[in-house]
């Protein structure tokens, strides 16, 4: 929900530049896609990350959700 404190891992709404479209081990949608929910009629895109909502409207980043490491590129 909007304006709510949580915390949650971070969704995005639609893809940005730079954005895998392809994993060499794992299924792309089951990473990023399978099982998030819609805004504005697209499913949301897993982020990895981890955030909260304050009640005052700031976000707090908390780091990974998942044990995955960017290093150049390479997941």
């Amino acid at each position: 929900p909007e304006n709510v404190p949580g915390i949650g891992e971070l969704a995005l709404g639609s893809l940005m530049l730079g954005a895998s479209n392809t994993l060499l081990n794992a299924d792309h949608y089951g990473v990023y896609f399978k099982g998030m929910p819609l805004w504005n009629g697209k499913v949301l895109r897993r982020h990895g990350d981890v955030f909260e909502r304050t009640a005052r409207g700031f976000y707090h980043a908390h780091g990974r959700a998942d044990d995955t490491m960017n290093l150049g590129g390479i997941k």
